[in-house]
């Protein structure tokens, strides 16, 4: 008989078994957590859903000219794009 640490397939499968077991257990939480978000959230007014669009177009807006402006400077400073 031998005595000491298990061999190494029973380790192995014990960690994917505890990995398995801790996953499963993730999923229930994330699903609970989903669940508890869409039983308080509602659908937006359209009010709301105004500003999101204008505000999120301002911020694409500001980044594309941002990217603009930094592309010009390279240009500028002799960069051969």
């Amino acid at each position: 008989m031998q005595t000491g640490a298990p061999r190494a397939p029973y380790r192995i499968k014990g960690i994917f078994k505890r990995f398995f077991q801790l996953w499963k257990m993730d999923i229930r939480e994330s699903l609970a957590r989903i669940s508890r978000v869409m039983q308080v959230a509602s659908k937006p007014t359209k009010d709301e859903f105004g500003q999101s669009a204008k505000i999120t177009g301002a911020g694409l807006l500001l980044i594309g000219a941002t990217g603009f402006v930094i592309f010009l400077a390279a240009m500028l400073l002799g960069g051969n794009t």
